[in-house]
Protein backbone atom coordinates (compact mmCIF):
# COMPACT_ATOMS: atom_id res chain seq x y z
CA UNK A 1 0.00 0.00 0.00
CA UNK A 2 1.70 2.98 -0.92
CA UNK A 3 1.47 6.44 0.54
CA UNK A 4 -1.62 8.56 0.43
CA UNK A 5 -3.56 11.46 0.89
CA UNK A 6 -6.64 10.60 0.85
CA UNK A 7 -7.89 11.74 -2.90
CA UNK A 8 -7.99 7.72 -4.49
CA UNK A 9 -11.61 6.57 -3.98
CA UNK A 10 -11.43 2.81 -3.85
CA UNK A 11 -15.37 1.05 -3.99
CA UNK A 12 -16.05 -2.48 -5.63
CA UNK A 13 -18.84 -4.74 -5.38
CA UNK A 14 -17.45 -7.20 -3.27
CA UNK A 15 -17.01 -7.32 0.19
CA UNK A 16 -13.32 -6.56 1.31
CA UNK A 17 -11.80 -7.77 4.70
CA UNK A 18 -8.64 -6.48 5.26
CA UNK A 19 -5.78 -6.54 7.97
CA UNK A 20 -3.43 -3.66 8.41
CA UNK A 21 0.30 -3.84 9.39
CA UNK A 22 0.51 0.23 9.25
CA UNK A 23 -0.74 3.28 11.14
CA UNK A 24 -2.89 5.92 9.50
CA UNK A 25 -6.48 7.22 8.98
CA UNK A 26 -9.49 5.39 6.85
CA UNK A 27 -12.31 6.17 5.76
CA UNK A 28 -15.22 4.34 4.99
CA UNK A 29 -18.46 5.82 4.11
CA UNK A 30 -18.56 8.35 6.33
CA UNK A 31 -16.86 6.42 8.92
CA UNK A 32 -13.62 7.71 9.86
CA UNK A 33 -11.13 5.34 11.45
CA UNK A 34 -7.80 5.80 12.73
CA UNK A 35 -5.95 2.30 12.31
CA UNK A 36 -3.04 0.76 13.91
CA UNK A 37 -0.67 -2.33 13.27
CA UNK A 38 -2.84 -5.32 13.08
CA UNK A 39 -6.40 -3.35 13.26
CA UNK A 40 -9.04 -5.57 10.67
CA UNK A 41 -11.45 -3.70 8.70
CA UNK A 42 -14.50 -5.07 6.81
CA UNK A 43 -15.82 -2.68 3.58
CA UNK A 44 -19.06 -3.62 2.49
CA UNK A 45 -19.71 -3.75 -1.15
CA UNK A 46 -20.50 -1.29 -2.57
CA UNK A 47 -19.45 1.20 0.19
CA UNK A 48 -16.45 3.79 -0.81
CA UNK A 49 -13.01 4.07 1.05
CA UNK A 50 -10.22 6.13 0.76
CA UNK A 51 -6.60 6.20 2.80
CA UNK A 52 -4.55 9.06 3.93
CA UNK A 53 -1.25 6.86 4.91
CA UNK A 54 2.41 9.09 5.83
CA UNK A 55 4.16 6.56 4.03
CA UNK A 56 4.07 2.84 2.67
CA UNK A 57 2.69 0.05 4.25
CA UNK A 58 1.69 -3.86 3.86
CA UNK A 59 -1.92 -5.36 4.41
CA UNK A 60 -3.28 -8.77 3.91
CA UNK A 61 -6.52 -8.57 1.88
CA UNK A 62 -9.55 -10.76 0.85
CA UNK A 63 -12.29 -10.16 -1.33
CA UNK A 64 -15.74 -12.22 -1.10
CA UNK A 65 -18.90 -12.14 -2.28
CA UNK A 66 -21.82 -11.45 0.14
CA UNK A 67 -24.61 -14.32 0.16
CA UNK A 68 -28.26 -13.30 0.73
CA UNK A 69 -29.50 -13.68 4.24
CA UNK A 70 -29.88 -16.35 6.54
CA UNK A 71 -30.98 -17.63 10.23
CA UNK A 72 -29.60 -17.43 13.07
CA UNK A 73 -27.11 -14.18 11.79
CA UNK A 74 -24.87 -12.25 13.25
CA UNK A 75 -22.89 -8.89 12.56
CA UNK A 76 -19.56 -7.76 12.15
CA UNK A 77 -18.38 -4.02 13.09
CA UNK A 78 -16.44 -2.43 10.30
CA UNK A 79 -13.38 -1.99 12.48
CA UNK A 80 -12.26 -3.97 15.26
CA UNK A 81 -8.62 -4.49 17.28
CA UNK A 82 -7.94 -8.36 17.57
CA UNK A 83 -5.31 -7.45 20.43
CA UNK A 84 -3.02 -10.58 21.18
CA UNK A 85 -5.04 -12.57 18.37
CA UNK A 86 -3.73 -10.26 15.51
CA UNK A 87 -1.39 -12.76 14.39
CA UNK A 88 -3.86 -15.60 14.54
CA UNK A 89 -6.08 -13.14 12.35
CA UNK A 90 -3.11 -12.90 9.91
CA UNK A 91 -2.32 -16.70 9.94
CA UNK A 92 -5.68 -17.45 8.86
CA UNK A 93 -5.65 -14.64 5.98
CA UNK A 94 -3.07 -16.16 4.42
CA UNK A 95 -4.25 -19.96 4.63
CA UNK A 96 -7.37 -18.02 2.98
CA UNK A 97 -4.61 -16.78 -0.07
CA UNK A 98 -2.68 -19.30 -0.16
CA UNK A 99 -5.89 -22.21 -1.03
CA UNK A 100 -7.58 -19.92 -3.25
CA UNK A 101 -4.68 -19.39 -5.27
CA UNK A 102 -4.58 -23.20 -5.44
CA UNK A 103 -8.47 -23.23 -6.77
CA UNK A 104 -6.49 -21.99 -10.01
CA UNK A 105 -5.28 -25.63 -10.97
CA UNK A 106 -7.55 -27.43 -13.24
CA UNK A 107 -9.91 -30.32 -12.65
CA UNK A 108 -10.88 -31.80 -9.37
CA UNK A 109 -7.77 -30.52 -7.30
CA UNK A 110 -8.31 -27.03 -8.21
CA UNK A 111 -12.22 -27.34 -7.22
CA UNK A 112 -11.55 -29.11 -4.12
CA UNK A 113 -9.25 -26.02 -3.47
CA UNK A 114 -11.69 -23.38 -4.26
CA UNK A 115 -14.56 -25.40 -1.53
CA UNK A 116 -11.76 -25.41 1.25
CA UNK A 117 -10.69 -21.39 0.39
CA UNK A 118 -14.72 -20.71 1.07
CA UNK A 119 -15.05 -22.92 4.14
CA UNK A 120 -11.68 -21.49 5.65
CA UNK A 121 -13.10 -17.77 4.88
CA UNK A 122 -16.40 -18.72 6.48
CA UNK A 123 -14.65 -19.85 9.55
CA UNK A 124 -13.01 -16.85 9.81
CA UNK A 125 -15.75 -14.37 9.52
CA UNK A 126 -17.54 -16.89 12.07
CA UNK A 127 -14.55 -16.75 14.78
CA UNK A 128 -13.87 -12.88 14.49
CA UNK A 129 -17.95 -12.98 15.02
CA UNK A 130 -17.17 -14.80 17.86
CA UNK A 131 -13.92 -12.84 19.15
CA UNK A 132 -16.19 -9.60 18.92
CA UNK A 133 -19.43 -10.81 20.71
CA UNK A 134 -16.29 -12.12 23.08
CA UNK A 135 -14.81 -8.88 23.90
CA UNK A 136 -18.59 -7.06 23.89
CA UNK A 137 -19.70 -9.46 26.48
CA UNK A 138 -16.90 -11.12 28.65
CA UNK A 139 -14.97 -8.79 31.04
CA UNK A 140 -11.52 -10.23 30.66
CA UNK A 141 -8.63 -9.26 33.68
CA UNK A 142 -5.85 -6.85 32.96
CA UNK A 143 -3.59 -9.67 34.15
CA UNK A 144 -4.91 -12.21 32.13
CA UNK A 145 -4.66 -10.06 28.49
CA UNK A 146 -1.10 -9.37 30.13
CA UNK A 147 -0.71 -12.80 30.20
CA UNK A 148 -1.62 -13.53 26.60
CA UNK A 149 0.33 -10.84 25.06
CA UNK A 150 3.47 -12.15 26.82
CA UNK A 151 2.67 -15.84 25.47
CA UNK A 152 2.60 -14.29 22.30
CA UNK A 153 5.82 -12.86 22.36
CA UNK A 154 7.14 -15.71 23.84
CA UNK A 155 5.99 -18.29 20.50
CA UNK A 156 7.36 -15.39 18.44
CA UNK A 157 10.87 -15.16 19.97
CA UNK A 158 11.20 -18.86 20.39
CA UNK A 159 9.01 -20.91 18.06
CA UNK A 160 12.34 -21.92 16.34
CA UNK A 161 13.34 -24.14 19.61
CA UNK A 162 11.68 -26.39 22.38
CA UNK A 163 8.85 -25.12 24.20
CA UNK A 164 6.91 -26.34 26.95
CA UNK A 165 3.30 -25.55 28.03
CA UNK A 166 4.45 -25.94 31.73
CA UNK A 167 7.67 -23.61 31.04
CA UNK A 168 4.84 -21.34 29.35
CA UNK A 169 2.81 -21.21 32.04
CA UNK A 170 5.72 -20.01 34.38
CA UNK A 171 6.96 -17.27 32.17
CA UNK A 172 3.35 -15.63 31.97
CA UNK A 173 2.41 -16.98 35.69
CA UNK A 174 -0.33 -18.99 35.09
CA UNK A 175 -1.58 -22.39 35.76
CA UNK A 176 -0.96 -24.48 32.50
CA UNK A 177 -4.96 -25.57 32.50
CA UNK A 178 -6.60 -21.37 32.60
CA UNK A 179 -4.01 -20.44 30.79
CA UNK A 180 -4.52 -23.67 28.17
CA UNK A 181 -8.07 -22.81 28.47
CA UNK A 182 -7.77 -18.65 28.03
CA UNK A 183 -5.55 -19.53 24.59
CA UNK A 184 -8.03 -21.72 23.27
CA UNK A 185 -11.10 -19.53 24.06
CA UNK A 186 -8.78 -16.35 22.53
CA UNK A 187 -7.50 -18.45 19.49
CA UNK A 188 -9.88 -21.30 18.67
CA UNK A 189 -7.29 -23.66 19.07
CA UNK A 190 -4.41 -25.29 21.59
CA UNK A 191 -1.19 -23.53 22.03
CA UNK A 192 0.36 -26.50 20.43
CA UNK A 193 -1.73 -26.00 17.46
CA UNK A 194 -0.53 -22.35 16.87
CA UNK A 195 2.77 -23.15 17.97
CA UNK A 196 2.98 -25.88 14.67
CA UNK A 197 0.97 -23.58 12.25
CA UNK A 198 3.31 -20.99 12.83
CA UNK A 199 6.12 -22.94 11.87
CA UNK A 200 4.94 -24.38 9.31
CA UNK A 201 3.85 -21.29 7.74
CA UNK A 202 7.76 -19.77 8.15
CA UNK A 203 8.47 -23.07 6.29
CA UNK A 204 6.67 -22.92 3.87
CA UNK A 205 7.65 -18.73 3.07
CA UNK A 206 11.59 -19.91 3.33
CA UNK A 207 10.79 -23.11 0.67
CA UNK A 208 9.72 -20.25 -1.87
CA UNK A 209 11.87 -17.51 -0.38
CA UNK A 210 15.64 -19.58 -0.44
CA UNK A 211 17.29 -22.31 -1.67
CA UNK A 212 17.89 -23.63 2.04
CA UNK A 213 17.64 -27.38 1.83
CA UNK A 214 14.41 -29.04 3.27
CA UNK A 215 16.12 -30.56 5.79
CA UNK A 216 17.59 -27.48 6.96
CA UNK A 217 14.67 -25.65 7.01
CA UNK A 218 13.07 -28.15 8.90
CA UNK A 219 15.84 -28.20 11.59
CA UNK A 220 15.66 -24.33 11.48
CA UNK A 221 11.51 -23.93 12.26
CA UNK A 222 11.87 -26.28 15.19
CA UNK A 223 10.93 -29.26 13.39
CA UNK A 224 13.88 -31.80 13.27
CA UNK A 225 12.24 -34.75 12.32
CA UNK A 226 12.32 -35.04 8.54
CA UNK A 227 9.14 -37.51 8.70
CA UNK A 228 7.17 -35.56 10.97
CA UNK A 229 8.02 -32.08 9.33
CA UNK A 230 6.81 -33.80 6.06
CA UNK A 231 3.60 -35.35 7.35
CA UNK A 232 2.43 -31.74 9.07
CA UNK A 233 3.45 -29.64 6.39
CA UNK A 234 1.20 -31.89 4.16
CA UNK A 235 -1.17 -31.84 6.53
CA UNK A 236 -1.75 -28.13 6.95
CA UNK A 237 -0.90 -27.34 3.36
CA UNK A 238 -2.14 -30.03 1.53
CA UNK A 239 1.34 -30.44 -0.37
CA UNK A 240 4.75 -31.70 0.42
CA UNK A 241 7.46 -29.48 1.33
CA UNK A 242 9.12 -30.41 -2.33
CA UNK A 243 5.70 -29.59 -4.16
CA UNK A 244 5.58 -26.42 -2.05
CA UNK A 245 8.95 -25.20 -3.25
CA UNK A 246 8.48 -25.71 -6.98
CA UNK A 247 5.05 -23.14 -6.62
CA UNK A 248 8.11 -20.20 -6.16
CA UNK A 249 7.38 -17.72 -9.10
Amino acid sequence: MGSQSGDVLYITTTVALHQHDYSGTVWIGKKRILLRPGDVTLTPANVESCYDLQRKGFHLCVHFYAGGPCEPSTTLPVHWRPGSCAPSVAMRLRHIIHTFRLSKQRGARGQVAQAASSAALHELLLWLAGLHINQRHINRSFKSQAALDRLIAVLEDRFTGPITIPDLAQEVRLSQNYLANLFRKQFGMTIQQYLLNRRIDVARHLLVSTDKSIKSIAYDVGLPDPHYFNKRFRRLTGMSPSAARRTRS
